[in-house]
């Protein structure tokens, strides 16, 4: 069963022992970024958006690149999203977008 959480933060420390992938970069636009592959399926991740923006980011997962699904839900202020899940595509998806720029990165343990 997929576990996930939202939680809002201000700030992001870094990582011990863990990848990490940024999925978007600065973006200042609305659309979906480029999927990612997941190499190690079933790991713990989590999500990190940060920036100054008005906007709103959805994490989206996929088993065949083709279907995409939200996880938890879409973030409009810097936040966490972390799951477990057999996910084999990642990205990050700018649904709606006035100003600023939304970076969005995963951390694999």
């Amino acid at each position: 069963m997929t576990q996930f959480v939202t939680e809002t933060c201000s700030g992001v420390g870094s990582t011990a022992g863990g990848t990490s992938a940024v999925l978007l970069s600065a973006v200042g636009a609305t659309g979906a970024g480029s999927a990612a592959t997941v190499n190690a399926p079933g790991k713990a991740r989590a999500f990190v958006v940060t920036g100054t923006f008005v906007g709103t980011v959805a994490v989206q997962v996929s088993m065949d690149n083709t279907n995409w699904f939200t996880l938890g839900a879409a973030l409009t202020a810097p936040g966490i999203i972390e799951s477990v899940g057999p996910w084999k595509y990642v990205r990050g998806n700018v649904t709606a977008y006035t100003s600023g720029a939304i970076t969005l990165t995963t951390y694999t343990a």
